[in-house]
């Protein structure tokens, strides 16, 4: 075979490889705008975390429901997703917790999956009445060719590898002109402890994925089973030690914590004066996870008396707040609350640094950046920031691209869910 004959076959490989690969995505569909790079890795199966056998918990059971009382019969419904909506699907688990069966209330707390208690904000948990988890809605409705499964698995391994480019342990990808590399890698199955071994390495400290919950859907890893949200997470407490830069009593105030997974790293990276604020029913869930990973007597329910770094108020205790903050944070939830969110608002002007933070809807800001016709609503909040966002994302940030045309990218707000306490905090003149 002469050399014009070999380079013409090498090309043609090249060519069919491509074309393969593209087609590949194109079985996809709409899924591909989830992920930050060219799918090629196999994605391994999912895994379940054990059942736990060893508890150990009434005394923290007890306690969280004693704060649970407190805060219910304090609480005024003020409108909104959680309270017209949430707490009238978990009806029973209110009941449960406001009442004096502390094992009743062990069983709800040890098993969130069997329930909907953790339903709107971790997935750990129940659909109600037969419908689908959320992340299997999205990823049902955005491909109907692959098993949801499978598409949750690809999705949880780009969000590691953007977490691992985030925090730089490894060069981001470069897929338009890396194509070549990309399709090198094709079939391989993707190896979750080398990216968490790599991520490791670059910031110094053992990371740790606990799962306290039994048939918590994951990533099987020699660290636990990482979660949708625990990648969000980790990313989030990493940002906030930067911007703490090692300041002992580095206080942080965050709105809206979820289970409190970003407590819980933030914490691991050595910022430990951490105080959350939310609805009382969330409040139970975030003082059972915190208690048992960062164990009991490091962490302060409502009402109660003590020292502890971290603390777990509920919103009907806002008023009394009786320190100010570094850094404020809130991750998604803003534009839930209706009137609450104006009384938030209010209330925290006066207990964070001056122009410690700025939301504004999504919907609205990309409208504004965008157009007037685009009329898509979101359920995050953007935060204007001090660096421009007018590109494709990269790191973490890239899980909430979900559904979104290259066009959107270019909105001068982004989903907030990682971007809200990089933006937030460059606000903050302490935090500098």
């Amino acid at each position: 075979m002469n050399l014009m004959g070999l380079i013409r076959r090498v090309f043609g490989l090249q060519a069919g490889m491509r074309s393969e690969f593209l087609d590949r995505m194109a079985r996809l569909e709409n899924f591909v705008w989830l992920l930050n790079r060219m799918p090629a890795a196999v994605p391994p199966a999912l895994q379940l975390s054990p059942p736990v056998t060893n508890h150990d918990d009434l005394s923290l059971v007890g306690r969280i429901m004693a704060a649970y009382r407190r805060a219910a019969a304090l609480s005024v419904c003020a409108g909104g997703f959680w309270e017209d909506w949430a707490l009238g699907l978990k009806k029973p688990i209110d009941d449960v917790l406001s009442g004096d069966n502390a094992l009743a209330a062990a069983a709800v707390l040890r098993d969130p999956a069997a329930s909907a208690f953790f339903w709107g904000f971790d997935a750990t948990s129940s659909s109600p009445r037969g419908d689908p988890e959320p992340h299997e809605l999205v990823l049902r409705r955005l491909c109907s060719q692959a098993e949801w499964h499978d598409l949750y698995s690809l999705w949880l391994c780009d969000g590691l590898v953007s977490l691992s480019e985030a925090v730089g342990a490894r060069r981001a990808d470069y897929p338009e002109i890396d194509i070549d590399t990309t399709l090198a890698g094709r079939g391989r199955v993707f190896n979750v402890d080398d990216v968490v071994d790599e991520i490791e390495r670059e910031i110094g400290i053992r990371l740790d994925f606990p799962n306290p919950f039994p048939n918590k859907l994951g990533l099987r890893s020699k660290r636990g089973i990482i979660g949708f949200r625990a990648i969000q997470s980790v990313y989030q407490g990493w940002r906030i030690a930067q911007l703490a830069s090692g300041k002992p009593g580095f206080s942080v105030l965050e709105i809206g914590a979820g289970l409190g997974r970003t407590t819980y790293f933030a914490s691991l990276f050595g910022v430990r004066n951490y105080t959350i604020v939310d609805v009382p029913l969330t409040n139970a869930a975030q003082g059972y996870f915190l208690g048992r990973t960062l164990g009991e007597h490091n962490v302060r329910l409502g009402g109660e008396d003590g020292d502890q770094n971290v603390r777990i108020m509920p919103s009907t205790d806002l008023q009394a707040l009786d320190q100010t903050y570094d850094l404020i944070v809130n991750v998604d939830s803003w534009t839930e609350s209706r009137r609450t969110s104006h009384r938030l608002t209010g209330i925290l002007r006066g207990r964070a640094p001056h122009k410690c933070f700025q939301s504004t809807p999504a919907s609205r800001a990309m409208r504004t950046r965008c157009g007037a016709g685009m009329s898509r609503k979101s359920s995050a909040f953007a935060v204007s920031s001090n660096y421009p966002t007018y590109q494709r994302v990269s790191g973490p940030f890239a899980l909430f691209q979900a559904s979104m045309p290259p066009w959107m990218w270019l909105a001068d707000a982004m989903p907030a869910s990682c971007a809200a306490c990089t933006a937030i905090a460059e606000r903050s003149p302490k935090a500098q």
